[in-house]
């Protein structure tokens, strides 16, 4: 696709997400002031959104079939993109996110996360860290499920960084299962987030007509021992994520995958 057919798309479809994620946030704040807005009500007007995104961006997802849940769960995911909880929150339809702090303080987005549930974590926090693990087993105790990307930032390398065990370890205490989900992008150089800035990145991935995103999801499984889950989960991701990679391109590998020695980068 020609560049300047690109950078028209990329603002096209920035233009639709940005507005549909006002409207469907105005139609959240009228709801919640009438007292029409259950959890459940946001739950299901979050998905819709999701999967009406997904379809504005062209993001084509590959994946195999999404597991019988019946109860409470901790999803569990490697973190690629600022675009995984959409993508994800698309399948997974009861269940708060856990976020950066810093999402607070992002317009329009941070309203969006309250009204249709998150859990806020100061990386940089102990006190912060404590208190969403509580927060995470409270909510598996009461019934909806979290999403969790335990490497807690994006990583940018082949291999994923080192898993938390916090989510693990509130699992653990609410008797709950965990369910590992891995995620690949299979054109790395232009959907890595390499670059700092979110709009830069936004072009870089979005202008071109199609993002092909593959997901593993695993069979779930009880959780009694948080550091050794944990290490499993991570091991069982990172095993599928190598078997996926072996159908990247080479053209859509970038040189940064093997220069970079210290993986991953803050988001």
């Amino acid at each position: 696709m020609k560049s300047v057919a690109g950078i028209f798309l990329a603002t096209f479809r920035l233009v639709v997400i940005t507005l549909s994620m006002l409207i469907t946030v105005v139609l959240g704040i009228i709801l919640k002031f009438f007292k029409l807005l259950d959890q459940e009500k946001a739950f299901v007007i979050r998905t819709w959104w999701c999967k009406f995104a997904l379809h504005v961006l062209g993001i084509k997802i590959i994946h195999n079939e999404f597991p019988a849940v019946n109860s409470a769960s901790l999803f569990v995911s490697n973190h690629r993109s600022l675009i995984d909880p959409v993508i994800l929150f698309s399948f997974i339809r009861n269940g708060y996110a856990v976020s950066k702090a810093e999402v607070r303080n992002y317009p329009v987005i941070n309203k969006g996360a309250e009204l249709s549930g998150v859990v806020y974590v100061d990386r940089t926090d102990k006190d912060s860290r404590s208190a969403t693990r509580k927060a995470i087993a409270q909510s598996l105790t009461f019934g909806h499920s979290v999403v969790l990307f335990p490497e807690g930032t994006i990583s940018i390398q082949r291999q994923i960084l080192p898993f938390r065990k916090g989510g693990f370890e509130a699992c653990a205490e609410s008797n709950c299962q965990v369910v590992p989900i891995a995620m690949e992008y299979m054109n790395p150089r232009r959907d890595f987030w390499f670059n700092e800035h979110l709009l830069v990145q936004f072009y870089v991935t979005f202008s071109k007509w199609k993002t092909e995103v593959r997901l593993h999801f695993f069979d779930p499984f009880k959780c009694n021992n948080a550091k050794e889950n944990c290490e499993n989960t991570s091991r069982m991701i990172q095993a599928k994520l190598d078997d996926i990679q072996k159908f990247w391109l080479t053209k859509n590998i970038p040189i940064e995958l093997t220069q970079i020695e210290n993986p991953g980068k803050l988001n």
